[in-house]
């Protein structure tokens, strides 16, 4: 009776005495594909936090023209009173 897996060693052991260096690639398959599956994750991270920063930094834009307009607002009304105070 033989292994789930003994056709495809038979086969790895064929390709390896036939090309050696596609049998390694074939080998580093398994290795690649997780670390393809891992730089997949990162970058749907990192696209999130990109996602997230620009939110923040359209707030932080709103908060600064609100600061801006109040600042503006302060002065005018400050004109206003050292008017009347040097009447």
């Amino acid at each position: 009776m033989s292994t789930p897996g003994a056709p495809k060693h038979a086969l790895m052991n064929v390709i390896r005495k036939v090309t050696p260096a596609g049998a390694d690639a074939l080998a580093a398959i398994p290795a690649q594909q997780r670390e393809l599956h891992e730089l997949r994750e990162r970058l749907e991270r990192a696209e999130r936090d990109i996602r997230e920063l620009r939110d923040t930094v359209a707030t932080l834009n709103r908060d600064l023209d609100e600061s801006r307009r109040l600042n503006l607002r302060a002065a005018e009304l400050m004109d206003v009173a050292f008017t009347q105070l040097s009447r």
